[in-house]
């Protein structure tokens, strides 16, 4: 099972950039309503990439045994919850965007506290607090970006529907959740892929 949540990550990925490519592909066609859902959607997939992730370093650091990992476990996480995902992709950036920040600043020779530290961190929760909408919120956009709605006592095509704000939104938010998962993706190859990195996990363990 180990395996195929390893190969799930690097699906999960593709399917990642695969909807974030054809979001800004329909972007270029003004199909605001449909682009909306696509990177709705790709945002989602972030979600799930990071709850598989979670449960992959879990068990990595022997917090879950290997009779525990399975596809029934995932499940009672919420990976074919929707909201859930999207708590999910927005908690992953965060932690996402505060280990490379750590990284970063660790090879420039930087402390990882202290003022200048908590200055940049701020700024990252910032800049996510903008653009983040409640999940309530974001999981009925997706349906309005597809179908035609009715409020106001009339109908309304989802291009209509779509306000620039949410839109604009939506397409931060997921190109931001692509780039960051790029960017583990790259630091995971950069140490032999997940199993590679296990190896170095577990021997940093084991010292302990």
């Amino acid at each position: 099972m180990e395996n195929k949540i390893i190969s799930a990550l690097h699906y999960t990925f593709e399917n990642i950039k695969g909807l974030n490519e054809e979001a800004h592909i329909l972007k270029e066609k003004s199909k605001y309503g449909r682009t909306y859902t696509l990177f709705h959607l790709c945002f989602e997939e972030c979600g799930r990439f990071h709850l598989l992730h979670d449960y992959l370093m879990d068990f990595f650091r022997k917090e879950i045994k290997p009779t525990d990992l399975n596809y029934g476990q995932l499940r009672k996480l919420g990976y074919e919850n929707h909201r859930l995902k999207l708590t999910q992709s927005i908690e992953g950036m965060r932690k996402t965007a505060m280990f490379f920040l750590m990284l970063s600043r660790n090879q420039n020779g930087l402390a990882n506290d202290g003022k200048g530290f908590d200055q940049e961190l701020d700024e990252i929760s910032k800049q996510l607090d903008e653009i983040t909408l409640s999940e309530e919120e974001l999981d009925k956009l997706k349906n309005v970006g597809l179908y035609v709605t009715f409020y106001d006592n009339e109908f309304h095509l989802p291009d209509k529907t779509i306000t620039v704000k949410q839109w604009i939104d939506i397409q931060k938010l997921a190109n931001l959740g692509t780039a960051l998962i790029e960017m583990m993706m790259e630091f995971y190859d950069s140490k032999g892929g997940f199993s590679g990195f296990k190896v170095e996990m577990r021997k940093i363990m084991d010292k302990k």
